[in-house]
């Protein structure tokens, strides 16, 4: 069967539009919208990071992933994301990052940020890794 969780004119989570899906350590679904990441326990959400509200109202949500210790990293527009030191910070290329548009993220078993980047419009591009 077919239920609808979260519709259009929901106000529940950072925004309308859902850009990734990850699930946590605990089974929790963690949806990423294009300004902001929620967690969905299967009866509400909790708003993590909403980018209009946090000090992040330039960048887009491109990609999400979660690593088993809870971390939560999201690829944007203008970088990579993440709350993995308890506060959340942008990385880019200032960072070391080869592109500031990420287009695809995976948090391995070790824990390692596999981060690709790049894409029609933008410079840079290939994959990096990140071991926190």
């Amino acid at each position: 069967a077919l239920t609808v969780v979260f519709d259009k004119a929901t106000k529940e989570i950072p925004n309308k539009y859902i850009r990734a899906l990850a699930l946590d350590a605990n089974g929790e679904l963690m949806i990423g919208t294009f300004t902001g990441v929620a967690r969905y326990d299967g009866s509400q959400a909790e708003v993590l990071v909403d980018f209009t509200k946090d000090g992040f109202s330039e960048i887009r949500l491109t990609t999400l992933s979660v690593a088993l210790d809870g971390s939560v990293w999201a690829g944007t527009d203008k970088g990579l994301l993440t709350d993995a030191n308890g506060d959340w910070k942008l990385y880019t290329t200032k960072d070391g990052l080869n592109t500031n548009y990420i287009s695809a993220l995976q948090v391995d078993l070790q824990g390692t940020v596999w981060v690709g980047g790049g894409g029609s419009n933008y410079a840079g591009g290939g994959i990096v890794y990140i071991v926190p």
